[in-house]
């Protein structure tokens, strides 16, 4: 994906996850390994961001967000180890690694406050993408009342991490020439 813009990476929409509607019931092992990938994912992003970005508050950011994923993913193994079910894996897990990859590559070939701002546009749509799943997909499949709440607190969670990322784009300075 060089040369690749954030508009250019696959949108998050409503769509792709209500498309999964008609498909076979997911397990709560399922759904946990879909999070799981997802917290995995995150938490690459944030580590790269941490190596890459210029601007302190993008730098904090991607501190937060780390820490955030560490602490949700070791409750998704607590939780589902509660519940006695083990991760299991399903194929839309393809689908969030080999988006997530395609956009590390991206990101990695990045520098500068252009990395800020991109990063930056990338958590925006990750963050959408993971309330559409959590929202439409993920929380409807959950069999375990408990496990269900426990990914509603992931919901909340995503909604202010799509919020602080947004207000921190618009804050940060239009990267200039010099950042080509």
């Amino acid at each position: 994906m060089l040369g690749c813009t954030p508009a250019a990476l696959p949108a998050p929409s409503q769509t792709s996850a209500t498309a999964t509607r008609g498909l076979a019931p997911l397990t709560d092992g399922q759904v946990g390994e879909i999070v799981d990938v997802i917290d995995t994912q995150q938490m690459r992003a944030a580590r790269l961001a941490m190596e890459h970005a210029v601007d302190p508050q993008v730098r904090a950011f991607a501190e937060n967000l780390l820490r955030d994923q560490e602490s949700a993913s070791a409750a998704l193994l607590a939780r589902l180890a509660k519940e006695s079910a083990s991760l299991q894996p399903s194929l839309l897990v393809q689908l969030f690694e080999a988006r997530s990859r395609d956009a590390r590559a991206w990101l990695s070939n990045e520098s500068g406050t252009t990395f800020d701002h991109d990063f930056l546009g990338y958590e925006v749509k990750e963050q959408a993408m993971q309330l559409d799943w959590l929202d439409h997909v993920l929380i409807p499949a959950a069999g375990d009342a408990a496990f269900r709440t426990s990914l509603k607190q992931r919901s909340a969670s995503a909604t202010a991490r799509l919020r602080d990322a947004e207000l921190l784009a618009r804050r940060l300075p239009e990267p200039g020439p010099s950042s080509l």
